[in-house]
């Protein structure tokens, strides 16, 4: 019974290695960065008010406007072939508009500084976004990474204490030591078993956390 337990404990403090994997804080910051959709609002919101500043600043450019009619007389269909060539059963014109403004009372220059300061501030805003994002994505992977460590402390910390209650109840079966000692180390086991499942639900918590944050399934290695 003890080499099962002691060959559990060492296959978990394997796999509890093995989620580590090459996973830096650089990629994964890159991979939050990715996914974020607050992100990529801001990025379409950015180019938007791109957009709007490039339309305001054509209001001080000459514009051309050009409309085109055309009338058909349906009554005299037999006519449209006529070998004299001298009806004409419809008409059509074409009007070509150039205007410029010249004064709009400062409008059209308001609206342009209007539109150009909101670009600026989207622009600011879409780097603020992300240094947010870099900070809540550091922040959540050393929170992973912590509880990883502290759940393999708690593993090799429940491996020793159960060394040491093996040996002392092979004492006790001597008759080596007195109870109050096997009741001892037995209330030390229970503590640092406890221990473990405390660190071992903080870490699934923190995984949970890290995944979800980059986007991918959240009980995935």
């Amino acid at each position: 019974m003890r080499n099962i337990i002691f060959i559990t404990l060492s296959c978990c403090s394997l796999n509890i290695g093995a989620q580590q994997q090459h996973l830096s804080p650089e990629t994964y910051r890159d991979k939050v960065e990715a996914y974020s959709q607050v992100l990529k609002q801001q990025h379409l919101k950015s180019i938007a008010s791109t957009e709007a500043r490039k339309i305001a600043s054509t209001g001080l450019l000459p514009q051309i406007d050009i409309t085109a009619e055309g009338t058909a007389n349906l009554n005299h269909l037999d006519q449209w072939n006529s070998p004299q060539g001298d009806y004409r059963p419809y008409t059509y014109q074409a009007l070509a508009t150039l205007t410029q403004p010249l004064y709009t009372g400062g409008s059209l220059i308001a609206q342009k500084q209007i539109a150009k300061s909101d670009e600026v501030l989207e622009q600011l805003t879409t780097e603020l976004t992300l240094d947010q994002i870099h900070y809540q994505s550091d922040a959540v992977y050393w929170n992973a990474s912590a509880a990883r460590a502290a759940l393999e402390a708690a593993a090799a910390f429940q491996e020793i204490i159960r060394k040491q209650y093996d040996i002392i109840q092979d004492r006790f079966n001597d008759s080596a030591i007195s109870r109050t000692d096997l009741l001892m180390i037995s209330t030390r086991r229970k503590e640092a078993e406890l221990q473990y499942i405390k660190a071992r639900q903080n870490h699934t918590l923190a995984l949970q956390k890290l995944n979800i944050l980059m986007g991918i399934q959240p009980d995935a290695p």
